[in-house]
């Protein structure tokens, strides 16, 4: 199976609370968007509704 992963090159700013040592993300958590059976696409921050825009491109090529 296919993987598509979009990652968002430049820096952006980060909140005061996620400059905080104390700060933690949880890991192991997703939000799926959209199931599909062909292709697994990951993305995180700004580059998910990139993603999702795209997805009727990949759709179309199938």
């Amino acid at each position: 199976m296919p993987i598509i992963h979009c990652r968002y090159i430049e820096s952006f700013p980060f909140s005061a609370e996620a400059l905080d040592s104390s700060f933690c993300l949880p890991i192991g958590k997703a939000k799926i968007e959209l199931e599909g059976k062909d292709v697994t696409s990951t993305a995180f921050s700004k580059m998910v509704g990139y993603a999702l825009k795209e997805l009727p491109l990949i759709e179309n090529a199938a």
